[in-house]
């Protein structure tokens, strides 16, 4: 016998998926930040200050993505969460 989620129960894994890859986005900007700001020290090589920048916009731009995705996910989920529910 196949399980087959509601609708609710799809809607509400997409917004914790929405919201693992929001966390996922703020982890990595703060790596890239600590790697450009440990690449800031005399010496270092230019390459990690880059790779550092890299990171922490590539992550930027995942939490920017996905926190508006989540945001829309939970603002449908919360319009549509009543469906089948008797409360008001």
């Amino acid at each position: 016998m196949a399980h087959h989620p509601s609708d609710a129960m799809r809607r509400l894994l997409a917004v914790a998926v929405g919201g693992v890859a929001t966390l996922a986005g703020i982890a990595l900007c703060g790596a890239g930040l600590l790697i450009w700001a440990g690449a800031r020290e005399p010496g270092a090589s230019d390459g990690w200050r880059i790779a550092g920048v890299a990171l922490a916009a590539a992550g930027g731009l995942l939490f920017l993505g996905a926190g508006v995705v989540t945001g829309w996910l939970v603002v449908d989920w919360r319009r549509n969460r009543d469906e089948r529910s008797n409360r008001p």
